[in-house]
């Protein structure tokens, strides 16, 4: 079981990205950069169980990113070809990245080493 201190830094950095994905942060101008700047700071001065921690939240939010890219594509695609979606393919990587997110804050609470399987590995 990691230490608390440890266990809250990391739950820290589950919390804020999610907060930051809803756009909660995003309204307060000076914060919208906080789920990048803080699980980094919390990577170079943290412990070993909040570097896992990290290092996965950058893995997880990477995977996103690549997703999102590839719905704005194949959205683009559908419109060319005129064929009308109720929903946006790009919402498949807004969807992964809440999962995931609650999946590492429900592993950072239980003490766990968090190492997601449908990430790409970067870090």
């Amino acid at each position: 079981m990691a230490r608390s201190q440890d266990n809250t830094l990391a739950i820290i950095v589950w919390i804020v990205g999610l907060l930051g994905m809803s756009g909660f942060l995003s309204f307060l101008y000076p914060f919208g950069y906080l789920p990048l700047i803080l699980p980094i700071l919390f990577w170079i001065l943290g412990k070993k169980f909040t570097r896992i921690h990290c290092q996965s939240y950058f893995n997880v939010l990477i995977t996103a990113v690549v997703i999102y890219l590839l719905g704005l594509i194949i959205d683009k695609l559908f419109q060319l070809l005129r064929l009308n979606l109720s929903i946006s393919v790009v919402y498949i990587s807004l969807i992964y990245f809440v999962v995931m997110s609650i999946i590492g804050l429900i592993k950072a609470i239980n003490g766990k080493r968090y190492d997601p399987e449908l990430a790409i590995r970067i870090f």
